[in-house]
């Protein structure tokens, strides 16, 4: 005869548990040092950021797939598009876009002299760059090379860095004279 003996709550909590679904759930990914978000070794290739780019894959056909060259001219494989290799010249060129809008690269040469007068008579009055490059229809670029900056507003910007050196401690002051020191005797080809 078996006896029955109960150990109570605890027995069947315990069986509960061995038999969930939810004890452990099984991993995807085999656990490594390798982080797939953020690490070092996360190939983050240097592709044209517009226009279309040929790229054919790396890998050479299977041992099992005969090469093209040797398949009889009537064998149905030689339709199949594995025989046929994809090159750029097989893409019709009404199907791709265009690399370089020239739209947007063509370089405008019409301002004057008496223009860069004015942008920058404009620009001492107060104009900022985005208003002058939508008057005068130029670039953030040109408007910096033509003209000077606001002497006022200069003046603010030296303001303002000079009350943000009376906040650096002493360290900081010498750290940031020996950075002067060194930059100077680099561009001296002294260091």
């Amino acid at each position: 005869m078996i006896r029955a003996i109960s150990f109570g709550k605890s027995c069947l909590t315990m069986q509960k548990r061995f038999q969930s679904s939810s004890a452990i759930k099984e991993l995807l990914v085999t656990p490594n040092r390798y982080n797939q978000k953020n690490s070092v070794s996360n190939l983050k290739p240097n592709l044209p950021k517009s226009g279309i780019f040929f790229h054919p894959t790396p890998s050479a056909p299977t041992p099992r797939q005969t090469p093209n060259a040797f398949l009889p001219p009537t064998d149905p494989r030689k339709d199949n598009e594995l025989y046929t290799r994809t090159t750029a010249n097989t893409i019709p060129l009404e199907y791709m876009p265009l690399l370089n809008d020239s739209s947007k690269t063509t370089k405008n040469y019409h301002l004057t002299k008496t223009d860069i007068t004015e942008m920058q008579k404009l620009r001492n009055e107060g104009w900022t760059r985005k208003q002058l490059k939508e008057k005068f229809k130029c670039s953030n670029l040109f408007i910096s090379l033509a003209t000077d900056k606001n002497a006022k507003v200069a003046q603010r910007e030296e303001e303002r860095l000079e009350q943000v050196k009376s906040k650096w401690s002493e360290d900081t002051k010498i750290a940031k004279l020996n950075k002067e020191k060194k930059l100077k005797k680099w561009l001296r080809d002294q260091y």
